[in-house]
């Protein structure tokens, strides 16, 4: 399975430093357990605002990146992916509303982000540590929402 997470998607995006983690049976985490550069996740957030075309190369079928943004169930996730539009109570978006609403994220421990807003042809990458909790996540939010703004539409 590593040989063909290596092959299939790290190499055809560029991401060079890519490394996934693996259960002892040898099944993929799925969700987690990515190790990369942020220059590698900027690249995976670019694949998918790409809709799935690496180098002029469609690794993902035609609409799952669609389906990875259209909400679930429950309208604050997608298939994988955090949505900004998401609109629920108590559980506010990364953005809290103030950002594009075509945004998503790949939201990860600790308030690593992959955010990627196809309006303003944009992927931001956010790698550091801070303390997981809804109040650490909107602050979070808030400092990103006005660099985000700040990009002219595409």
């Amino acid at each position: 399975m590593a040989g063909w997470i290596k092959t299939s998607l790290f190499e055809p995006t560029g991401m060079t430093g890519a490394v996934a983690e693996f259960d002892p049976a040898g099944t993929f985490y799925g969700g987690s357990l990515v190790y990369a550069t942020a220059r590698d996740y900027a690249r995976f957030g670019e694949f998918y605002r790409n809709d799935g075309v690496a180098a002029g190369r469609r690794i993902l079928p035609e609409g799952w990146v669609k389906f990875a943004r259209t909400p679930t169930r429950s309208p604050i996730y997608g298939a994988g992916f955090w949505l900004e539009a998401r609109t629920t109570g108590a559980d506010r978006s990364l953005m809290g509303g103030k950002g594009p609403m075509d945004a998503f994220a790949a939201e990860g421990h600790a308030g690593q982000v992959i955010l990627i807003v196809p309006s303003k042809a944009l992927t931001l990458v956010r790698l550091g540590l801070a303390a997981d909790g809804p109040a650490q996540w909107a602050d979070l939010g808030d400092w990103l929402t006005p660099i985000v703004n700040a990009f002219p539409d595409a």
